[in-house]
This record gives C-alpha cells, structure tokens and sequence, in this order.
C-alpha cells in the first residue's frame, strides 16, 4: 500500500504485441534488459475501448504525460493489432512501441527505426539494439498468454514482489521471480489473472471463508458474480471493500479509486495463480431502473447503426456500428469491442446475417457502393468474398429465403438493372430482370396465396416479378411513386405516391387509392396492421396517438408471436418514439436519439440501441 507500482500503470494503460514474424533482428532486441514492465495487445480496438469507456482507466491514463504519449504514438500511425510496449527507466521514463504501423508519420521529439517486419517508436534519444539473455522476462510467460483478453502485463522482480504485498495487505516471501497479468475489461469491471513463475511461502496466512462469504451476500451489488468471476479454491484473500487500497497508483500519485476491489491467490509447488476483479458499484449506475445495459463511447462520428444482431454461441445480442473512417466495430454483450474492421464505403443501410454454411453459425451479408461482403463472426472474411462490382450498387441490397432452408439469394440492385447471387458469391442461373427504368427502392419478397413475388418501383411504375426476374403481374394504372418502400396488407401490395397516396395492388393487378393526405406522411404495414404518420398524429385503423410538433420518418413496425412494436422518429426535434399496438406510447418515451432506434423483440422482452450527441452508443433492455 505504501509502495508505488509504476509497473501496473504502465500495464493497464497501454499496449502489446504477440507472434512476430523472425527476422535477423528481433523485436526483444527492441525490449531493454533493464525494463520494468512489458504491454502485449491482442486487440488494438478492443484495448482503446477499454481506455474510452472504463472510467478507472481513463482516468488513470490522463495522469501521466508519458502514457498520453504512448498512446498518441499508436493512434497517429495506425498499428495493427499486435503492439509492444516496453517502459524502462535510467535518468528518466523512456518507453518503445514496438508492432508494424501502416504509416509513420513526422513524430517531433520520437526517434524511429525501421526493421523489416517491425518499426520501433521511442522517446529515448539513444534508442539502440541490444543482445537480450535468452530468458529474458517478457518471452518467459509465452505459454501463459490469453489470446482473448484485452492486453497483458509482465513486470520485472522487484514490481512483481512490490504489487504481490499491496494487493494482499502483507509481507510475502516471495523470491525475485516474475509477474504475468491478463487484463479483460468491460465498461464497468477489470478482471485480472495471471501467474507468478514461483512457489510463494506465505506467512501469517489467515484465509477466511467467511470473508468471502460476506462480500457475497452483501448488500452491496458489484458489476461483478463473485460465484463466477472468483476461484473456489484460494490460499488467500485481500479486499477493499471498506479500506480502499492504491491499486496501479502513478509514481507520486496519491489518489485513491473508489471502486471495489478483491483479488484471490492459490499457491503450488511451482507457480503462483493470482485473480481479481475491480469493479463499480452497481447502484451508482444511471438509468438502473430503466435497465440501461452500457454506454460505450467512440473516438470518431458514427455513421451507420447501431444495428442489433444475434450472436449464434450464446443468443445474445451484439451490436455493429460504423464510424466515419469506415470502419465496422462488432460490440459484443457487455459492451466490448469484438474487432474492428475498415472496408472500402459506407455499408448501404442494411447488415443481414444468414447461414451460409447451414451448420447454425451466423455470417454478416452487406453491400458498399461496389462491393458485396460476407464477414463471420470474428471479422474475417468469408470464401470468395468481398465481391467487386464495375457499376455502383445503388439500393441496399435484397436477401431472400424462399422457402426457409437457407438457400439464400442475394439481389443487387444497380440502377435500372438486377443481378442475383447465392451466399457463396455464385450468379444464380436462370433469374434474368430485362432492365428498364431506374429503381427506386430496395426490392422486397412476399408469398401471397402460395405465390411468389419480388417487388419494386421505378418513378412510373410498380415492378411485380417472379424468381426468374420474369413479370409476374401487370398493374392495370400507372403513377408517379415515391421511394418509400412496399409492404404487404392482407393478399395485396401497398406503397405510396409522390402525391402522399396510399395505392392498393391486388394479385389481378387492380389498383385502387386506398387513402389520401393533404400533408407529407409515411405509413408502415405488417399484413392485417397498418399505421400511417401524417402531419402530427399517428394512427391505424383502430387507434390514434398525437405527437409534438416535428418532422417524422423511419415509421417501422417489429413483431414477434408475444407482442407487436410500433416506431417512428422526429428528425427535427431528435426524439424517438414507441407505441405497442394500440398506439399506447410506453414509459420514458421520446427518448432523445441522434439517429433512429433499432429494436430486437425476444420472447417476454425488448432490446433497443441508439446515438447520441457526444458519439456515444446506449443500449437498453426493457420487459413486457
């Protein structure tokens, strides 16, 4: 408690690297022999997650001069994952990022040298090569090495035996051997593992059981299941639940975290296991009652989504974002960043997942201005993917499974033409669309009465063809559309007109004007369900709600077999609202949203995820 831990802040606040391609000289002639702490990231984008949206991190971070550095040093010349970091001190604190940077730019007062799969970045001026002993400490805990965790942390003797006494509130007797720590982070809580490569004599050992077991049935939540994230076997046991401790203090700092502490330690005849969590309090929490799930905070503007997607392991929902530089984020359950992925373009609108390979596993299907991807779960791409297009793609793509077995088609859409593929990139033989007007909204699929029908408008027309891009109906009148989308509405079509009409398309192609709105509207339909939006008040057949003055889109209505969701979002004013079927507006709604809401309906409750203003993503569960 009284001994400063230059190391874990070094650790727990910057990088790392793993499995470097050999080369004549290697990246440990890079790692000084006088090093006190060593950084490995797995995840570049997960570790800055991590710095942006855990607030003991980030505070931590803003303390130090060199740890800003540090990071700006990564972040200016766009590293790939894997980075190493190693912190030494002679006559002050010098660090080396070492990992394989897509571009270095002009750094003032940082000396580089460039190797042939690696470039080192330093603030020491008398940066050189050295000849590391063969068992220098940052390559001993190899095997150790979780691949899945945010970054990871070796410390030198001397730290590892001064962090060994602070986190358990004693003297142990432990011999001048090293530290290895995992680090896994959400927006809320730090989870730490790792080994020491020696046997411990502990002294005065004074493990407690029911220690453990007052903190588990205390009063106080954690953002953590000390059933779960805690070992069942322990030699021993240190918290701070009353006695806050100075856990990865910087140097002369003396500010004390308020968060929650506990660290467990088992003792074998040649390593030491150390685990523990650092967590918030849960009753501290904004928007409890509201059962807010995480905020997670991005460096730059969002551009697409958040769109909510099924994680095929274990059924929850994820979410996928995209920023302004193109790059995709998947962020899983608690919030974390998954991976982070740049492609080429803006995904048009729609992120699909299917099963390309029928086997349960999810695949994500988008399109960009000209290329079709199919990314898996882990970001990779998928078989002969991205496709590349000559043409723009000029409407968000159309995916269909007539007949539920998971023989998807994928239809492109390039102005006045159409082109169907398989999930495995192949041209789907035999669907041949003779082009005519350009297309003016994504193509959609209804099977009504057993039949059938791909649907879309031009300008002048309402396009009704069967699978092989062939007419299947020819409406008997023609108008002048709208680019608002088609729905279905008992055994027939309806879409809207430029002239704020709503049309009716029977399967004879009779068309009739069903209603018609002296102001701009919208209208959504869900078979036997219409509701439209015209002016300030929103209805169906049934039923009426009134909303404030603002200029309303994205009127989308979501069903499941439990219930039936109805949205709608004020540009003007950046509100959104929801109704249940009725038209009855549910508690705390408007919400105040950068963009639309996208929802997720499960059996006995709802998930929802929006923007907000500070490039902030919400998301929320909210019971039926």
């Amino acid at each position: 408690m009284k001994k400063s831990l230059l190391t874990i802040v070094f650790a727990l606040l910057i990088f790392s690297c793993d499995n470097y391609v050999d080369s004549s000289v290697k990246i440990e002639n890079y790692i000084p022999e006088s090093s006190s702490v060593v950084v490995k990231i797995k995840n570049l984008s997960k570790f800055k997650n991590s710095i942006i949206n855990n607030e003991y991190l980030n505070k931590l971070i803003k303390t130090k001069k060199y740890l800003i550095e540090a990071i700006s040093v990564i972040e200016k010349n766009e590293f790939d994952d894997q980075i190493a970091i190693c912190f030494y001190k002679t006559d002050e604190i010098y660090f080396n990022v070492i990992g394989s940077p897509k571009k270095i730019d002009s750094l003032a007062n940082f000396f580089v040298v460039k190797e042939k799969d690696f470039s080192v970045i330093s603030n020491n001026p008398d940066l050189k090569i050295n000849n590391p002993k063969s068992d220098i400490f940052s390559s001993k805990f190899k095997n150790i090495d979780q691949t899945n965790t945010n970054f990871s942390v070796s410390f030198n003797s001397n730290l590892s035996k001064n962090l060994a006494d602070i986190l358990f509130n004693k003297t142990l007797n432990l011999k001048e051997e090293n530290l290895y720590l995992n680090v896994e982070t959400t927006n809320n809580v730090i989870f730490l593992n790792g080994v020491i490569d020696n046997s411990l004599e502990i002294l005065d050992q004074d493990t407690d059981q029911s220690f453990l077991d007052e903190i588990i049935n205390s009063d106080i939540n954690f953002y953590f299941d000390p059933d779960k994230d805690l070992v069942e076997e322990y030699d021993l046991i240190n918290s701070n639940i009353e006695n806050p401790i100075n856990l990865f203090q910087l140097l002369d700092s003396s500010n004390e975290s308020d968060k929650f502490k506990l660290f467990q330690l088992k003792n074998s005849d040649k390593i030491s296991s150390i685990n523990g969590v650092i967590s918030d309090f849960k009753d501290d929490l904004k928007n409890s009652s509201d059962n807010f799930k995480y905020e997670i905070k991005f460096k730059n503007n969002i551009t697409v989504g958040p769109i909510i997607v099924k994680n095929h392991i274990n059924n929850k929902s994820e979410l996928i974002i995209q920023d302004e530089n193109n790059i995709l984020h998947l962020i899983n359950s608690v919030g974390q960043i998954e991976w982070s992925k740049k492609i080429e373009g803006q995904v048009l609108n729609e992120i699909h997942q299917i099963d390309s390979y029928k086997n349960g596993k999810l695949q994500f299907l988008f399109a960009t201005k000209n290329k079709l991807h199919l990314v898996d779960r882990k970001g990779r791409n998928v078989g002969k993917f991205p496709l590349k297009f000559n043409d723009d793609i000029t409407q968000p793509i159309s995916v269909f499974d007539y007949d539920n077995n998971k023989n998807y088609r994928v239809l492109i859409t390039q102005n006045n033409e159409l082109f169907m593929f398989d999930s495995k990139g192949g041209r789907v033989r035999g669907f041949d669309y003779i082009k005519n007007e350009e297309i003016i909204n994504s193509p959609k699929h209804f099977r009504i009465l057993d039949k059938d029908l791909i649907v879309f408008k031009t300008r002048n027309d309402l396009k009704i063809i069967n699978r092989r891009g062939r007419p299947r109906i020819e409406t008997k009148t023609k108008f002048n559309f709208s680019s608002g989308n088609v729905f279905q509405f008992g055994n027939t079509i309806v879409t809207q007109t430029s002239k704020n009409e709503i049309i009716e398309i029977d399967l004879k192609g009779n068309t009739k004007i069903i209603d018609s709105y002296s102001s701009d509207m919208n209208f959504s339909s869900l078979k036997n369900l219409m509701v439209v939006n015209s002016g300030n008040t929103i209805f169906s057949k049934a039923n009426k709600s009134d909303l404030k003055f603002g200029k309303y889109s994205n009127l989308k209505i979501y069903n499941s077999d439990k219930f039936t969701l109805i949205s709608i979002f004020d540009n003007q004013n950046k509100e959104a609202y929801l109704f249940d079927k009725d038209l009855n507006m549910f508690d705390d709604f408007p919400i105040k949203s950068e963009s639309f809401v996208n929802y997720r309906l499960n059996k006995n409750y709802f998930e929802f995820a929006f923007k907000t203003e500070n490039k902030s993503i919400k998301f929320y569960k909210k019971s039926i």
